[in-house]
């Protein structure tokens, strides 16, 4: 949503909006531009017309600004109605995969991680096996455009990475460098882990994970069981029930984090930031907190 705050302000829009909590995507907002950005859903904050309200699944239809949107008169649009309406004005690179599209690079050596594709030799500043892919994919379609391969090479070694995506926030009074990942499905999680396995070397992996909607959780138990396998020490945190009630839902983060103790012995429910600030990790240890919005407050 934030991102497509940011599109439309570009395109001469005039933009406020609302959220639940201040998070990192509004003070981002705020930044670029956006100011109105109020926090809570309230009647107010919805403009008169000429105006067209744009939602998430995760807003119902008896939300109090969606109501008075409606008793306004003004068009509602699905995020991804508005995107669909993005992508009409120019032209567009839609990447997707199917078991036919094979992308295999020949993977050099080290950090940064370096590959052979088509014959050239290309860096890629970002750890993890999955970032060595999203970059041969990158060469796919820059290649397409007709870029030149030294431009290619330029580009991706330059390339900072993206908030929320294996961040590095900084390190702990011992030293222990800690990232903050959005990881909230399953294999994303495992992706994320073996990253940040690859940049603890002999060090432990630290992981604080909050789970992103109950009945993905609840779902896909078995395979977030696996993912979660992977670190040295792991807490789970409350669930972030983002268009689900809470209500309808009982202990699904306290089973993910019963199951997930006779895996790994280490592994509970997280006691809280306070508590978790306490610890000692030591300086080669990688902390890792990830999953749904909330868990990035983690690492301011």
């Amino acid at each position: 949503m934030s991102g497509l705050a940011l599109v439309a302000r570009e395109l001469g829009a005039h933009v406020t909006g609302s959220d639940a909590r201040k998070i990192i995507y509004t003070a981002s907002l705020e930044r670029s531009g956006v100011s109105e950005v109020s926090i809570g859903h309230d009647v107010p904050h919805v403009p008169d017309a000429p105006a067209e309200v744009v939602f998430s699944s995760a807003i119902r239809p008896e939300n109090v600004e969606r109501a008075e949107a409606r008793r306004k008169g003004l068009g509602e649009v699905h995020r991804s109605g508005l995107l669909t309406e993005f992508t009409a004005l120019h032209e567009t690179v839609a990447v997707f995969v199917s078991e036919m599209t094979v992308v295999r690079p020949e993977f050099v050596d080290g950090e940064p991680m370096r590959f052979r594709l088509y014959g050239e030799t290309y860096e890629v500043d970002q750890p993890g096996e999955h970032q060595l892919h999203n970059a041969a994919l990158v060469v796919e379609v820059a290649r397409a455009r007709g870029c030149a391969p030294e431009d290619i090479r330029a580009a991706l070694v330059s390339f900072p990475g993206l908030a929320r995506r294996f961040e590095l926030r900084g390190r702990t009074a011992a030293g222990a460098r800690v990232y903050d990942d959005y990881a909230h499905h399953s294999v994303e999680v495992t992706a994320a882990l073996a990253a940040a396995r690859q940049v603890a070397g002999t060090g432990r992996v630290l992981a604080v994970f909050q789970p992103h909607l109950f009945s993905r959780t609840q779902q896909f138990q078995t395979e977030f069981l696996d993912a979660l396998a992977a670190a040295g020490l792991a807490w789970v945190e409350p669930v972030y029930p983002a268009r689900e009630n809470p209500e309808e839902w009982t202990h699904v983060a306290e089973q993910l984090a019963a199951d997930v103790t006779g895996r790994v012995p280490q592994t509970q429910m997280s006691p809280g930031r306070a508590d978790l600030a306490r610890l000692q990790p030591w300086r080669r240890d990688v902390r890792l907190p990830g999953g749904a919005v909330p868990v990035q407050s983690w690492c301011g």
